[in-house]
C-alpha cells in the first residue's frame, strides 16, 4: 500500500526516479567527505553481482520472447536474412 502523502499510482514513477537520482547525487558526496579509502573489493563485487543479475534477467527475457514469438519469428528472420546482399 502506498501511504497517503500526495503520491498516486499514476505519478509514482517520477517520485521514485527523483529519489533514485537524488541518492545517486548525494551518495558520492557523502562518501567523499568521510575520508575513508575506497573499498575496491566491495565495489567490484557489487558491480559483478549487478552484472550477473542483469545478464540473468536478459536470459529470462530472451527465453520468454522465444516462447512468445514461436515459429513466426523464425520465419520472419529467415526471410529478412536469407539474402546476403539485400
Amino acid at each position: 500500500m502506498i501511504p497517503k502523502m500526495g503520491v498516486s499510482k499514476q505519478n509514482l514513477l517520477p517520485w521514485v526516479m527523483g529519489l533514485a537520482v537524488g541518492l545517486l547525487i548525494i551518495e558520492p558526496a557523502l562518501a567523499a567527505s568521510s575520508g575513508k579509502p575506497i573499498d575496491w573489493f566491495d565495489m567490484s563485487m557489487t558491480l559483478l553481482g549487478g552484472l550477473a543479475i542483469f545478464l540473468y534477467g536478459m536470459e529470462l527475457m530472451t527465453d520468454s520472447l522465444k516462447v512468445l514469438a514461436g515459429d513466426r519469428m523464425k520465419v520472419i528472420l529467415e526471410k529478412l536474412t536469407g539474402n546476403r546482399i539485400a
